[in-house]
């Protein structure tokens, strides 16, 4: 990867370069554009006769975007996401939750609690639409019924909009299962590595099967029906080269791709650590495929010129019930001997109420790229909102270097792309 620098020059407005480009950004203001010699020299003048203000300012033509800081407000979630079990009929070697370590799954009066709950917050707030993921420690579907009776509560319940998703593993997904989902117009993100080699490898059936034949199997059922589904990728050494390989599978099955680098959470062990170098280098070669290919490919590091106000759950309006009823702000914390349950579970679904720590709540509310000074002066801050937070308090409170390079690398790739899209528009309006 390229070393980026960067100066801020004015309130919200930086300079950054590489070895070839200089751009000013602002990030608030949504502004990027390319500056050469002249510039810079005019720019330095600036600064030691104290109007770069004045010059900078010319420039902005966007007000600046204020970014929401939740401190002090009620914590009012409005979007579920139920982790149904902790059971899983995989045992993918890098699972951050350990499935299937424990076999846990939630009872209905907690699922309908958490529902009630969050109704009454949409209600309240007058929200339209009813948000529902499955999502966490162990397989959805491994819990197929009481998803189906969760869902059908859900629709007796709320005659406004209802978006109802889930993260799978896919290989559960039989006909009749894909007939349901449709019916219910969900969105699926199913978890595919690779090729059978990888796949097989990498997340391996409780039995020690491989997965790839029925996780693909299940993929084209859903194909089969127009149902809205991506893959996500986990990316480790033994994946890095391969992303081609991926980006084939998602074209047979006429969807998108996001890849998701490992992280060393769970079972997962140094070994499978990929070079952050390695995983930008192959990403960007990827990136020119999907093109080529028409595959929507995304990474989960900064894919767009848009500043976002939260990174995640713990700052936001999102809760998770986990399969004992606790409330988790964390999707890595899954259980209560997590070794930061202390941190982000945050409340419990009782039989007909919900409680919420509120001063948990607001410690959790000030892990916020606002508050951390590590971030303070630097220009993708406001995409990546300081990275996770349970990573952050893993490392000391600090985000790990590569972490942030590689988060600085993709934003100056989307920058460069926003200018010389620009630069093509201005010639075609002349």
């Amino acid at each position: 990867m390229k070393r980026i620098s960067q100066e801020i020059l004015y309130d919200d407005f930086f300079l950054i370069s590489d070895d070839q480009r200089n751009l000013i950004f602002s990030p608030l203001r949504r502004i990027v554009f390319e500056v050469f010699d002249l510039g810079i020299k005019e720019i330095r003048k600036c600064q030691k006769d104290g109007t770069i203000e004045s010059l900078l300012m010319e420039r902005a033509v966007q007000e600046k975007k204020a970014m929401v800081n939740r401190v002090g407000r009620p914590f009012k979630p409005m979007r579920l996401v139920l982790s149904l079990t902790s059971d899983c009929n995989l045992r993918c070697i890098y699972c951050y939750a350990e499935a299937g370590k424990q076999h846990k799954t939630m009872s209905w009066e907690t699922a309908k609690s958490a529902i009630d709950e969050t109704i009454r917050n949409l209600l309240e707030e007058g929200k339209e639409k009813f948000q529902l993921t499955f999502h966490g420690g162990g397989e959805p579907f491994v819990a197929f019924k009481l998803m189906k009776k969760t869902v059908e509560y859900v629709n007796s319940k709320w005659e406004g909009k209802k978006d109802f998703s889930v993260v799978t593993n896919g290989t559960l997904i039989t006909p009749e299962v894909a007939d349901w989902l449709a019916e219910n117009n969900f969105r699926l993100t199913v978890s595919i590595d690779g090729p059978p080699e990888i796949q097989n490898r990498q997340r391996p059936k409780a039995n020690g099967e491989g997965s790839y034949k029925d996780a693909i199997s299940g993929a084209i059922l859903l194909k089969e029906r127009g149902l809205k589904f991506g893959l996500r990728s986990t990316i480790t050494n033994a994946n890095v080269y391969l992303m081609e390989d991926l980006l084939k599978i998602a074209k047979d099955l006429g969807c998108g791709l996001k890849l998701e680098p490992f992280t060393p959470v769970g079972r997962g062990t140094d070994e499978d650590i990929l070079s952050h170098d390695a995983y930008f280098e192959q990403f960007m070669f990827a990136s020119e495929l999907a093109k080529e290919m028409d595959v929507p490919l995304k990474s989960t590091y900064s894919s767009g010129f848009d500043p976002k106000c939260i990174f995640c759950a713990g700052d936001g309006e999102m809760f998770c019930v986990l399969p004992n009823g606790k409330i988790s702000t964390c999707s890595r914390v899954t259980k209560d001997d997590d070794l930061l349950a202390k941190m982000f579970i945050v409340g419990e679904v009782l039989d007909q109420k919900v409680e919420i720590d509120a001063v948990q709540v607001e410690s959790l509310r000030h892990l916020n790229v606002m508050f951390y000074d590590q971030c303070k002066d630097c220009f993708a801050k406001w995409y990546c909102m300081g990275g996770c937070h349970n990573t952050r308090l893993l490392n000391d409170g600090v985000m790990p270097k590569d972490h942030c390079d590689l988060e600085m690398q993709f934003l100056w790739v989307n920058l460069i792309e926003s200018v010389e899209s620009n630069k093509k528009g201005e010639k075609a309006h002349d």
